[in-house]
């Protein structure tokens, strides 16, 4: 496909995602399909600081980190403010 055609597609899931959950797993699939890389995936921060994969696009062969949870350390303050 071409870069036009990829991004109207993407924008197409985008919007007719319902809600977050579904809007970060487009948003991985278009992301892992042009940049190849082996895995994508969305981290979502809780109230108490730990992180959880919520969306992950990954090639076959690559186990999934979807639904697994870190805890708040594992992310320094000053990292994860640039996330927020």
């Amino acid at each position: 496909l071409d870069m036009h055609t990829m991004l109207y597609q993407a924008n197409m899931k985008l919007f007719a995602a319902n809600g977050v959950h579904e809007a970060c797993q487009a948003a991985v699939e278009i992301i892992q399909r042009c940049t190849d890389y082996d895995r994508v995936t969305t981290y979502m921060f809780h109230e108490d600081k730990h992180g959880e994969v919520i969306a992950e696009e990954r090639r076959d062969g690559v186990e999934t980190y979807r639904g697994m949870h870190f805890p708040a350390i594992d992310i320094p303050d000053q990292a994860r403010a640039l996330f927020i």
